[in-house]
């Protein structure tokens, strides 16, 4: 992979690949979060697979795997829905939580 950072174009492909592959990681927080507020995890996907971000990628100052994180929103069952999640290309995307836009 590339040292060159991916664009917002770039990292909106690769989640909707990743996410189409199932390949996808649940935080304790996120599930913890979704079950107080009667979120499926289909609706989360559908979020991440044709949402538009509201927090561009961004790339933490941290050791370990590039990684970006953003915020994107759909609406997905007449609700809008915003999922904050991080992407570790060419290998998963992690929610991180999940609200409805109130």
């Amino acid at each position: 992979m590339s040292n060159k950072p991916l664009s917002d174009a770039q990292v909106a492909t690769e989640v909707r690949h990743l996410v189409s592959a199932n390949r996808i990681g649940w935080t304790r927080h996120a599930e913890e979060r979704m079950a107080l507020r009667g979120i499926d995890k289909g609706q989360v996907k559908e979020c991440l697979k044709k949402g538009v971000f509201t927090e561009s990628p961004t790339i933490p100052n941290r050791s370990g795997d590039i990684e970006y994180t953003f915020r994107i929103e759909a609406i997905v069952d007449h609700e809008t829905l915003i999922v904050a999640a991080s992407l570790i290309p060419a290998k998963k995307v992690v929610v991180i939580t999940v609200f409805p836009d109130k």
